[in-house]
């Protein structure tokens, strides 16, 4: 048995805490999640995550220590996974790999017969080590498609722990970060630790982040990503998802003060976009606001002035007798005070 004096255990804080995304995913031989509901965009946030990490470029302001990712997608099939590639222009030299259209068992389950035309975990990522130079961060979507799962274990607690230490144990001996991705329960739940399916044990179980994405319902533009989980630090980031090109940006920090909540989403939409150009209709679709084009209008009438000390000038466009056709745009920041 060793033991740790106070500097031997400061020092492995500092020096085994190899950050892949600053401040969310960090350390070899840890297992971080993703959480959400069906369609709210994991697999997309996931695909974002990857991207950044093997191109060393940051995401969403912070960081990445650049390395080889491995996506296992057991989730979506290929096609779907090269539309979304497409959409977020991935350049053909990085260092993403990818295992799609099969199936893994995780090979932890002794009293059950293991099929053995079908490759554990294990195996799958053992192989994997030996072609992919400086494979670091490997993500498996989804957690449940690699479990022997049924009617009788399907929620137990004990079922949870095994499944889960067997995964830490994979990626310890691998030195690897592995990200799993999970669905949220049915029901829901108002605390984000508590929403997963498994619920706060299985948030317990984990030794990295938790990380968890919601949308206020489908078409939402503006969603929220909330962070926690051991050793990081908990953060809520509100971020604008653009389904077009499977990317997703960080809304300012300021997003949410005291002002109309719709004027707010409009607001955060042209900060990013830059401009928009067309009938209130259309504006909320691709917000994603749930009001009329006649109250959305109105509403942006009564918050003209705020929207122009926010950077952004707002005009009906000449030439259209519909009054709730206009043009939005975001002007130089140091005009933005000038009346």
């Amino acid at each position: 048995m060793e033991f740790l004096n106070i500097e031997e255990i400061k020092k492995i804080n500092t020096e085994h805490q190899n950050e892949y995304i600053e401040h969310i995913l960090k350390g070899e031989g840890k297992i971080s999640l993703i959480s959400g509901a069906p369609k709210s965009g994991k697999s997309t946030l996931a695909l974002n995550f990857a991207k950044c990490i093997a191109s060393g470029t940051p995401f969403l302001g912070f960081k990445t220590r650049e390395s080889s990712v491995l996506y296992i997608s057991l989730d979506s099939e290929a096609d779907t996974i090269s539309q979304k590639i497409n959409a977020m222009n991935v350049k053909s030299d990085l260092k993403l790999y990818f295992v799609t259209d099969v199936y893994i068992q995780l090979g932890n389950d002794d009293g059950l017969a293991l099929n053995e035309d079908v490759p554990t975990l294990l195996e799958v990522l053992q192989e994997a080590m030996d072609k992919i130079k400086e494979l670091k961060v490997v993500v498996i979507d989804m957690f449940d498609n690699i479990r022997t799962i049924s009617q009788y274990n399907e929620y137990s607690n004990e079922k949870l722990r095994s499944d889960l230490d067997f995964v830490k144990g994979i990626a310890k001996n691998l030195d690897l970060h592995i990200l799993l991705l999970n669905h949220d329960r049915k029901q829901g739940a108002s605390n984000a630790y508590n929403v997963s399916i498994g619920g706060t044990k299985l948030v317990g179980l984990l030794n990295g982040s938790f990380i968890h994405l919601s949308r206020t319902c489908l078409g939402d533009k503006v969603a929220k990503i909330e962070i926690g989980g051991r050793n990081v630090e908990e953060q809520v980031l509100n971020v604008y998802f653009d389904s077009k090109t499977c990317k997703f940006e960080k809304i300012p920090d300021e997003e949410y003060e005291d002002i109309d909540p719709d004027i707010a989403k409009v607001r955060n939409f042209i900060q990013i976009r830059k401009e928009f150009s067309g009938t209130m209709s259309a504006l909320c679709a691709q917000v994603g606001l749930s009001i009329s084009e006649i109250s959305l209008g109105k509403k942006i009438k009564s918050n003209s002035e705020l929207l122009r000390n926010e950077g952004i000038k707002c005009e009906k466009v000449s030439g259209r007798t519909n009054g709730r056709y206009y043009s939005l745009t975001l002007i130089d920041e140091n005009l933005k005070d000038q009346k």
